[in-house]
C-alpha cells in the first residue's frame, strides 16, 4: 500500500460536489456509523464543509481490496459541528 503526504483529491472540489445530501457518496456502513452514533447526513454534509487544507492526515491506495489505482485521502478536523476522527473520499 504506498502512502503519501499530499492529498490526492482537490478539498475545494470535494466541498462543491458534497455540498448537500443529493452529492454524498457515503457507503452503506458509514451512513449506519454515523447514524449510530446520533449524526444525520446533513452532519455529515457539515463536517465536509469544513475541513482545512491543515486537516489533512495521508493519503493511500486501497487496502481492502488492494488496488493501487484507488486512493483514499485521510483527514482529521480539527474544527467540526461534530466530533470525527478521520474522514476518507474514495474515487
Amino acid at each position: 500500500m504506498a502512502v503519501k503526504k499530499r492529498p490526492h483529491h482537490d478539498l475545494a472540489a470535494i466541498q462543491a460536489r458534497f455540498c448537500d445530501v443529493e452529492g454524498l457518496e457515503i457507503t452503506l456502513k458509514a451512513t449506519r456509523d454515523a447514524q449510530a452514533l446520533g449524526y444525520s447526513l446533513e452532519d455529515v454534509v457539515d463536517v465536509v464543509q469544513a475541513l482545512e487544507p491543515g486537516d489533512f492526515v495521508k493519503s493511500e491506495t486501497a487496502h481492502t481490496p488492494p488496488n493501487a489505482r484507488i486512493w483514499h485521502d485521510s483527514w482529521a478536523p480539527a474544527k467540526t459541528p461534530i466530533p470525527i476522527n478521520q474522514i476518507h473520499h474514495i474515487q
